[in-house]
Formats: C-alpha cells, sequence, structure tokens
C-alpha cells in the first residue's frame, strides 16, 4: 500500500497550533489503522511525508528540518529514509532509522527507465 503525502491532508483540516492535539490525534488513529491493516493483510505500507523547518534548532549552520506529525509519525514508522536532489537528476537517499540497517547514504539517479544507480 502506497500512500502519498501522510500528512497533507491532515495540515488542511487542522490548521493553527489551536487544532495540534486534534492533528496529532488523528495522525495516530490514521497510523494505528494503517499498521493493523499492515499486519492483518501481510502488506507493506509505504507513505511520504512533509518535511518542516525545526525553528527550535537555532544553532545549526544546515537547516534542519523535521518530519510533520512529529514524534507520532516518527515511532510509527519502522524505516525512515530521506530523499534530497542532488546533481542533475540524482537523488541522495539516506537512511535515519532502520531496526535492521545501521545510517547511511547513496545516490540513486531517476530516469526515462526508472530509479538506477548513480552515475
Amino acid at each position: 500500500m502506497i500512500i502519498d503525502s501522510l500528512s497533507c491532508k491532515l495540515r488542511q483540516e487542522y490548521q493553527g497550533r489551536g487544532q495540534l492535539a486534534e492533528r496529532q490525534f488523528a495522525f495516530s488513529r490514521m497510523l494505528r489503522q494503517l499498521n493493523t491493516a499492515a499486519q492483518e493483510f501481510n502488506v507493506a505500507v509505504v507513505y511520504t511525508n512533509q518535511v518542516m523547518a525545526d525553528p527550535g534548532n537555532t544553532m545549526a549552520i544546515v537547516p534542519q528540518v523535521k518530519a510533520v506529525g512529529g514524534n507520532i509519525v516518527s515511532h510509527a514508522s519502522t524505516t525512515r529514509i530521506q530523499l534530497k536532489k542532488g546533481r542533475d537528476n540524482n537523488r541522495i537517499v539516506k537512511l535515519i532509522d532502520s531496526p535492521w540497517r545501521p545510517e547511511g547514504d547513496c545516490q540513486l539517479q531517476l530516469t526515462e527507465q526508472g530509479v538506477t544507480d548513480a552515475e
């Protein structure tokens, strides 16, 4: 099951800090339902998510980002990766967290044939 932009709809429905608790509860409920479906039907659930600047990290030279949905989304995800634009059609894939693999990164390339090794 693939979900493009887990947080997009929730960010539209629950706007502002006044609705933050409701939005986090909706995130939690949705992620619990996805986890249940994954286990019940023995399927992988892959979703993209939006990120936002981390305003609490003012000392960083490079702007830091964190997932929209905060710890609820982070803790509900088994493996987290981050994609960044590289040179030309290359993308940098960084493994942020996984119970099976250590942190690391690699590059891949987006071509007309699909995803390939970076040149």
